[in-house]
């Protein structure tokens, strides 16, 4: 036993001179250090800080007492980086408690990528799925094959749009089902769908015109 007595002391084990080393080793009796109150438990090298697990299901567990905790990883200094990774088991973040998870931040220029190889990125919610989109910018919304839009929605001021498809690839458009397609328009005189060129086919069913007019110019 070292330092064992009940006084408040500091006990420093070896130096920071050359290439002093200190090694603790343990059998299957396990390593522990406590500390309690307000003491810090802290950790600090020049160089790397290796925390492995060596057994076949070892875990590595942080914050796991049933307390509150915050749990801080990284610094705001330089290009700092954080790198989580696993094998081929999965990487989880949040548990079967209700919370809200959030990540990232909107200052700056702040960034979020999301990449996947053969994998699927699947989004997955037993609620709503909403997505708040910037005001006033032109690609607000862009969903694109390289440079090709499939579905593109401007929030420009006073020129809000939404694109399908584009000039590239060309892509074609099919409702399905047996649900009806309604343009609701906004008055009589007033053009709501515009063919600039090509023709309507109609393979089945009829063309109805009720009410309204029936123009060609």
């Amino acid at each position: 036993n070292i330092g064992t007595g009940a006084a408040a002391r500091t006990i420093t084990l070896g130096n920071i001179t050359g290439a002093t080393a200190l090694n603790i080793n343990t059998g299957t009796g396990g390593s522990t250090i406590a500390t309690t109150g307000t003491g810090d438990f802290t950790v600090a090298s020049g160089d790397d800080v290796l925390i492995n697990g060596a057994g076949a299901d070892a875990a590595i567990s942080m914050g796991t007492a049933a307390v509150a905790h915050t749990i801080i990883i990284g610094n705001e200094t330089g290009t700092t980086s954080l790198e989580l990774d696993s094998g081929t088991g999965a990487i989880s973040i949040g548990n079967a408690i209700a919370k809200i998870v959030s990540i990232g931040n909107a200052t700056g220029a702040t960034a979020i990528a999301i990449t996947s190889g053969t994998g699927d990125v699947t989004l997955t919610s037993t609620d709503e799925v909403i997505i708040t989109m910037a005001d006033n910018n032109t690609d607000s919304l862009d969903i694109q094959e390289g440079a090709s839009n499939y579905i593109n929605i401007n929030t420009t001021n006073t020129a809000e749009n939404i694109s399908f498809g584009n000039a590239s690839t060309n892509p074609s458009f099919a409702t399905l089902g047996t649900g009806a397609l309604t343009i609701a328009g906004s008055a009589d005189g007033t053009d709501a769908l515009i063919l600039t060129l090509g023709d309507i086919l109609i393979t089945n069913g009829d063309l109805d015109v009720e009410g309204g007019d029936f123009n060609v110019t």
